[in-house]
């Protein structure tokens, strides 16, 4: 059911995208269905995560060529959800090596100041690191650390 959502969303995502390419006015009737496909597809994903929580680890544990690592930052007002998009990369089939968050350090008290599903995502491969610098330093960081090709 999830992938016929998934693919009715990207199919009115395309048609929107034509319409604004042709300064056509948008839709009400996609913009609805969009609407309401994007509520059906994350209301039952974040119950099912809630009700169903996963302890295997979420990350690639074998040796390969090339690292797969994800890099991303939040804010204090949607630092609530955020353990949902972790989740979401932590039961994809094809796993990452690393699952990165940086927070801004003068934003969060420590780790004590996340919610407690974010925090215990930490057991299955997430790695919370704290800086000093804004959003756009996290990046530098990350790639100074990071052998690139």
């Amino acid at each position: 059911m999830y992938s016929v959502i998934y693919q009715l969303f990207y199919f009115l995502k395309r048609i929107e995208k034509r319409r604004r390419e042709r300064n056509l006015p948008p839709s009400k009737i996609v913009a609805f269905l969009i609407g309401y496909a994007e509520w059906f597809y994350n209301v039952p994903v974040r119950w099912w995560y809630e009700k169903h929580p996963s302890k295997k680890i979420g990350v690639n544990q074998s040796p390969r060529s090339q690292k797969i690592i994800v890099s991303f930052t939040s804010y204090p007002k949607r630092i609530g959800d955020v353990w949902l998009v972790v989740e979401t990369l932590l039961r994809q089939s094809y796993k990452p090596d690393e699952i990165i968050l940086w927070l801004a350090e003068s934003q969060f008290n420590g780790l004590d100041s996340l919610p407690i599903r974010l925090v215990n995502l930490q057991e299955r491969g997430l790695s919370i690191r704290l800086m000093i610098y804004g959003a756009i330093k996290s990046i530098i960081i990350q790639c100074k650390n990071t052998r690139t090709i």
